[in-house]
């Protein structure tokens, strides 16, 4: 895998090399077997990361790595403090006897006391509530 790695990033150096030297880009991309896209995304890397770029890149010269394509933040991720309570409600509601305790049963002990919890579907995907759906006797 580490030498199909190096394969890529030498094929990605030469294309900017041979871009460095006037070659035509319909030149490179037949020389390379590359598409055009391909060219132009890493000559765009390249233009980055030259040193009289204005804006260069924290990575300096490692223009021809593969980047992470993780996002960077999750959007939808409910915030801690909702999820502790969410989860206290739960515990308090499998004392009650009687009483439901799933996601919908959640929500709506949560509107009932005036705090905007989320969505039904957001409750029932919560992670940490797996721990606390195990009824202990």
């Amino acid at each position: 895998m580490e030498e199909k790695n190096l394969n890529k990033e030498r094929k990605r150096i030469k294309a900017v090399e041979l871009w460095k030297n006037k070659f035509k880009i319909s030149g490179i991309c037949i020389t390379l077997k590359c598409s055009r896209a391909w060219l132009y995304k890493w000559l765009g890397r390249y233009r980055l990361n030259e040193p009289a770029s204005r804006c260069t890149r924290q990575d300096g010269q490692n223009w021809y790595k593969e980047q992470s394509r993780r996002p960077t933040t999750i959007k939808k991720k409910i915030d801690h403090r909702i999820e502790e309570l969410v989860i206290e409600t739960r515990k308090q509601l499998m004392i009650t006897h009687f009483m439901q305790y799933g996601p919908q049963a959640i929500y709506y002990s949560l509107e009932m006391r005036g705090i905007t919890s989320p969505p039904v579907w957001s409750i029932a995907r919560m992670k940490l509530l797996e721990a606390s759906f195990e009824v202990s006797e």
